[in-house]
């Protein structure tokens, strides 16, 4: 963040009696505001959708990153990875400007008495920018997948236990159903992860929901006051 402000005052007086402030301030701030989360085992790769592909194009059918929407707009897509693990970023700049101009008049009417008047005129200008993007689970999906897992099985799947989640691992072909107490197998060990050498199978049973990526940008606001 970096602030500057500015003032300049002339003193003076009129006769013995009137003294006289005048002044002209100026104020400015940029403040930057950057961060991110990440992980850097569960979102480095992409999602694996399988046949759960269809649901997921609604939108970009790319993975949607920072710079990729207009200003105004957002937008989602698929979950293709992200090298450095970043599952959510958020930019964010707010830059303001300030002017001010001033007078007051101070007349003495005695060495006890005195009246003071003065005039102040500001205006306040404040710009801001957020660009934002992050992973999100699309629990908006459930009730499609769900009447797919009925005309899928022939039959309403809660009978069976099978969940818009578990429907969703089958598929990606992260587990098969069992349609027995376990409702769903996975279809590879889910042992301890280690990155790049055992399967990532845990990755696709692990989410609650669909993976997808988001992005949101604000245009600036410029907001005048006096």
């Amino acid at each position: 963040m970096e602030t500057s402000s500015h003032e300049l005052q002339l003193l003076w007086e009129i006769g013995d009696k009137l003294q006289m402030t005048s002044g002209l301030y100026l104020f400015n701030s940029d403040r930057l505001q950057n961060y991110a989360f990440r992980d850097n085992e569960r979102f480095v790769d992409p999602f694996n959708y399988g046949n759960l592909a269809g649901f997921s194009l609604i939108g970009s059918p790319t993975h949607t990153r920072r710079g990729d929407v207009a200003v105004g707009t957002s937008g989602f897509g698929p979950w293709q990875g992200d090298p450095t693990g970043h599952f959510y970023e958020y930019w964010n700049t707010v830059e303001t400007e300030a002017v001010a101009v001033y007078t007051q008049g101070t007349y003495s009417f005695s060495e006890e008495w005195a009246l003071t008047i003065g005039l102040r005129w500001a205006e306040d200008e404040k710009t801001a920018f957020e660009d934002r993007t992050g992973y999100f689970e699309a629990g908006f999906l459930d009730g499609a997948l769900d009447a797919t897992c009925d005309g899928t099985f022939g039959a309403d799947c809660t009978l069976f236990g099978i969940t818009p989640l578990a429907f969703a691992n089958i598929l990606t072909g992260a587990a098969v159903p069992t349609f027995g107490a376990d409702v769903i197998a996975p279809t590879c060990p889910l042992g301890p992860l280690i990155p790049r050498v055992q399967p990532r199978c845990c990755s696709a049973v692990y989410p609650s929901r669909l993976l997808t990526a988001r992005k949101a940008k604000k245009p600036g606001v410029t907001r005048p006051f006096v």
